[in-house]
């Protein structure tokens, strides 16, 4: 009976801590967009070709970077 006991306990246990590795505990702040520029809305400024997808893209909060994440993270120079 004591074994069992402290092997329910050890589960608990187990999982609780896997519950709190696993969470992020990070606050997601967006920053403020970019500055405008005199572009369209739908107009291309430039385009690169990468090698993988891209499955996301965000800005610095300075507005200077943008990092792009797919197979890999690049940091790309907004100016």
């Amino acid at each position: 009976m004591r074994k069992l006991r402290a092997s329910k306990w050890f589960l608990a246990i187990s999982c609780f801590v896997l519950l709190l590795t696993t969470c992020s505990f990070a606050n997601h702040v967006v920053g403020p967009a970019p500055p405008a520029t005199s572009l369209s809305l739908g107009t291309t400024f430039r385009s690169y070709r990468a090698p993988f997808s891209v499955n996301a893209a965000a800005w610095s909060p300075d507005g200077k970077r943008i990092a792009s994440v797919g197979d890999d993270v690049r940091i790309w120079q907004a100016s």
